[in-house]
C-alpha cells in the first residue's frame, strides 16, 4: 500500500536556504516539494493556490513576517502544518 506524499511549500528569502531545504526534503521518499516563495507575500498567495500539507517558513523575511503569515494561514479554509 502506497501512502500519499506530504506536499511541502518552502518560504524563505535566502536563495541558499531555499535550495538547501528543497534538496533535503526531496531526498525523503514520502515528501514532494510543490513550490517555494521568496517572501511572505508570495508565500501566502502560494499557500492559497497550492494548499500544501506542510509549510517551512523563515522567521524573518521581507514584506510579511513569519508571525503575520502564521496568523493569516490560521484563518484559511485549508490548514497546513508550519515548520519554522
Amino acid at each position: 500500500m502506497t501512502s500519499a506524499k506530504v506536499r511541502v511549500l518552502v518560504i524563505d528569502d535566502s536563495a541558499f536556504n531555499r535550495r538547501s531545504i528543497v534538496k533535503m526534503l526531496e531526498s525523503l521518499p514520502n515528501v514532494e516539494v510543490i513550490g517555494y516563495a521568496c517572501d511572505g507575500e508570495d508565500g501566502l498567495r502560494k499557500v492559497i493556490d497550492l494548499r500544501p500539507d506542510l509549510i517551512t517558513l523563515d522567521l524573518e523575511m521581507p514584506r510579511y513576517t513569519a508571525a503575520y503569515c502564521y496568523a493569516e494561514t490560521a484563518h484559511a479554509d485549508h490548514r497546513s502544518l508550519l515548520a519554522f
